[in-house]
């Protein structure tokens, strides 16, 4: 499992809203087009495209792929807030690297791994053809969950906190307590040190 999938399935920066056009432009054709469309998705802050990206078999993997959504939508709404009050993004997503314009690809039947930034240096994620579409397998981010939290009633009680968290930040950028998006950067620094203590 590569570490750039580690890194999207524990993400907690804010991602988009929900629209059916953006959703209906994931395009899961092959495995690299898939990989471009997930990339995408990310920098258009788009859920629904990014949730389409997944594919979810079991109740498990179900239950954490809408807590998964249910936190990406409040970190929209962050986003929102921050762009409606700022003019733009925090400060901590807006210095994140693009991603890496290279993507290989191992295919085998309808199984594959995609490397970001070509094979070497690249980070693989693994990618599922199912029902005509190359998806990630919620299967693989369930089980990176269930090592970090040991349970997934754990792991969706932590996201429910977060996403609250995410949620009462945004009302608060609204509100205007916060006179900077560098401000609002602290705010979120101090929400993930008290939930990971």
């Amino acid at each position: 499992m590569g570490l750039w999938l580690f890194a999207l399935a524990l993400s907690l920066v804010p991602t988009t809203g929900p629209t059916t056009r953006e959703a209906a432009a994931y395009d899961g054709s092959t495995p690299v087009a898939a990989a471009k469309s997930l990339d995408r998705a990310n920098d258009r802050h788009d859920v629904e495209a990014v949730v389409v990206a997944y594919v979810a078999t079991t109740d498990e993997e179900r239950a954490l792929l809408d807590s998964m959504r249910e936190t990406e939508l409040a970190g929209r709404a962050l986003y929102d807030a921050c762009m409606k009050r700022f003019g733009r993004d925090l400060p901590s997503k807006a210095t994140h690297a693009p991603a890496p314009a290279d993507y290989v690809a191992d295919i085998h039947g309808d199984d594959a791994v995609v490397y970001l930034g070509g094979k070497q240096p690249g980070l693989p994620t693994h990618w599922v053809r199912t029902g005509g579409r190359w998806r990630i397998p919620m299967k693989d981010i369930l089980q990176i969950h269930l090592r970090a939290y040991k349970s997934l009633n754990a792991d969706l009680e932590q996201r429910r906190r977060w996403t609250e968290g995410l949620n009462g930040i945004a009302h608060e950028v609204v509100s205007g307590r916060y006179g900077s998006a560098e401000d609002v950067d602290k705010a979120l620094d101090d929400l993930a040190n008290r939930e990971s203590q």
